[in-house]
């Protein structure tokens, strides 16, 4: 027999007889009689009688197991025995199929992890092979404009330098139905209505753009900005200019203001195509002067005065949409309009902003700033970002659709002193370029506005000066801003020329310096039509245009002679409300005739009183 048989029928029996020997023990001792020992009361009495009973029982299990067994039929023991033998048969195949499919399972991920892994690589290698397809294609497609504009260049360039040329511009005319053709390079304002998001347009940016056709571009700009020279001068006004604005569809015509509330439109072509409103005297300084954006013959500005004004330059219609109604303590110093959204925005001296509806509706005000807000902008990109600049040092950013109060600002960059101004860049507007009020430029980067570039500058601030407010080249990332000779200044010598400096904005490097002897004065204010072949800039009372030498060089008689017939800046404007002359003459021949006609009668005396010697 089996030893694991044996063992079985031991355990059995073990378990079956432990039962019954309990019960036949128990009735044994009640036959027999008392316990021969009975227990004491001690504890080592108690301890021995224990014992005692616990080996007699041990035996007699002993002795009923091994009658058991010898009881145990041959059958039963077959019976048991492939009872065993089909459970170890059972559990053994329960491990092997186990085994087997945990092996399967294992085979199964690995194969999957590698068909992933050739998947992957596969995928990676089609995305690479199709990247350098799209590359090349590109580049090609970058070449092929590159040459088309070097043609293109050379092609101007040959003409102007052959017939001296200038580009055909239309005169102005207050229908605004005919627009003028404009020259190769223009803005990339239409850009702004593809991608208005920061952060697409600068990675495109980053993919798309090749260096050569970059550098190429930006050396005919910094060429054609050298080639600047004085072509027109006027002094209309009385007092100082405070504010220019080129006409957003008219790239010849420019609308200036000055401390008097005065305004004139110039026409840089045509002399005898101006128009001029009057101002108000002392307490009219025009701070800020904007185009209408829902109809280009009409300027909004915002005035010492203490209001925000909608007037057109034929004097009939005039419209205050702001007031502070106390212009001696409050008055605006800042402007700005969203055609988007429909907004005008505009800042106190008390650091209130008011943002209203283009039909008058106030929609928000409060106190975003410690002191004057002397500039505020809407980003052309992003329609909804607000920057405003403060005399309080800071720079700041708001979301107009999360405007509340003081605590709502996006982002405050600080400044050591003051700050006059604070631009978009004209290409992409992902560039802010501030003024502060002693020597500092500074160039921040989006979408994080990090300090990119600080440039040191002298322009310091002067009470009886126009703040000096550094402006943007509209189709390259150029500083111009005019110089204020300090001598304090590191670097200072004694005949420094008051001259428009011109700075690159990614490096803070020096390109050109602009001077003419004839204007020696010190120029507040600097900017270009959308063009950028044209810049009008600020010098005290009087008006400068510098435009391109070649086309200077063509126009320059028949300006003379236009001239000197219209007899520009001297009898044909008026200067006041407060002076005697309020208004305008209506057409400037009529005072050229009755000069005529005084001069014929004096002539006519003279001869009657000779006749009379």
């Amino acid at each position: 027999m089996p030893f694991y048989v044996c063992d079985l029928a031991a355990e059995v029996g073990r378990v079956v007889m432990s039962s019954k020997s309990t019960s036949k023990g128990k009735r044994k001792r009640k036959q027999d009689g008392p316990d021969p020992c009975p227990p004491s009361t001690g504890h080592q009495s108690s301890s021995r009688t224990r014992t005692l009973r616990q080996r007699k029982d041990i035996d007699y299990n002993e002795n009923i197991s091994t009658t058991k067994v010898q009881a145990i039929s041959e059958t039963n023991i077959g019976e048991t025995v492939h009872i065993l033998k089909t459970e170890k048969v059972r559990k053994v195949e329960e491990n092997t199929s186990k085994k087997k499919e945990r092996k399967s399972k294992n085979s199964s991920t690995v194969k999957d992890e590698k068909l992933k892994v050739t998947n992957q690589t596969e995928t990676a290698a089609e995305i690479d092979r199709k990247r350098c397809m799209k590359s090349s294609d590109e580049d090609q497609i970058q070449n092929n404009q590159e040459k088309h504009l070097l043609d293109q260049s050379d092609q101007l360039q040959n003409k102007l330098e052959s017939d001296y040329i200038s580009p055909t511009l239309m005169p102005f005319s207050p229908n605004f139905n005919e627009r003028t053709k404009f020259p190769l390079f223009q803005p990339s304002v239409p850009h702004f209505t593809n991608t208005n998001n920061f952060i697409n347009h600068i990675l495109q940016r980053s993919l798309g753009n090749n260096s050569s056709v970059k550098k190429s571009v930006h050396q005919q700009i910094i060429d054609r900005v050298t080639d600047l020279e004085l072509y027109r001068t006027g002094s209309p006004f009385e007092r100082r200019v405070t504010a220019i604005e080129w006409h957003p569809s008219w790239p010849h015509i420019v609308a200036v203001g000055d401390k008097g509330g005065e305004i004139i439109l110039w026409d840089i072509n045509n002399v005898s195509n101006d128009y001029f409103i009057p101002g108000m005297g002392p307490g009219g300084s025009i701070q800020a002067m904007k185009f209408w954006p829902r109809d280009d013959r009409r300027v909004v500005t915002a005035s010492i005065d203490g209001t925000v004004t909608l007037q057109d330059f034929e004097g009939k219609h005039r419209q205050i949409i702001l007031d502070t109604m106390n212009c001696h303590d409050f008055w605006y110093c800042s402007l700005d309009v969203n055609k988007r959204r429909s907004l005008l925005v505009a800042g106190e001296n008390s650091g209130k902003l008011a943002l209203t509806s283009l039909e008058g509706k106030k929609v928000f005000e409060a106190r975003l700033h410690k002191g004057k807000i002397t500039h505020c902008e809407f980003s052309p990109r992003e329609d909804w970002l607000l920057c405003t600049a403060s005399i309080d040092h800071t720079v700041q950013f708001w979301d107009l659709r999360m405007l509340k109060d003081r605590k709502s600002t996006l982002q405050t960059i600080n400044h050591e002193k003051g700050v006059n101004s604070a631009y978009f860049s004209l290409t992409d507007s992902c560039r802010l370029l501030t003024t502060d009020q002693h020597s500092a430029i500074k160039v921040f980067s989006a979408p994080l506005w990090e300090l990119e570039t600080t440039i040191v500058h002298p322009h310091r601030q002067f009470q009886h000066l126009t703040p000096i407010k550094a402006h943007w080249h509209p189709l390259q990332d150029l500083i111009v801003v005019g110089r204020y000779p300090d001598p304090n200044f590191p670097g200072f010598t004694t005949r420094e020329p008051r001259s428009i400096d011109f700075f690159e904005a990614s490096t803070g490097k020096l390109v050109y310096q602009l001077y003419d002897p004839a204007a020696p004065g010190i120029v507040s204010l600097n900017k270009f039509n959308s063009q950028g072949d044209v810049l009008c800039s600020g010098m005290g009372r009087s008006i400068l245009i510098w435009t391109d030498k070649h086309i200077i060089a063509s126009k320059k008689d028949s300006l003379m002679t236009d001239m000197k017939k219209s007899a520009l800046g001297q009898a044909n404007y008026p200067r006041s409300r407060s002076s005697a002359n309020r208004s305008r003459p209506s057409n400037p021949t009529k005072v050229k005739k009755e000069s005529k006609d005084k001069t014929s009668a004096q002539k006519v005396k003279m001869k009657m009183k000779n006749s009379k010697k």
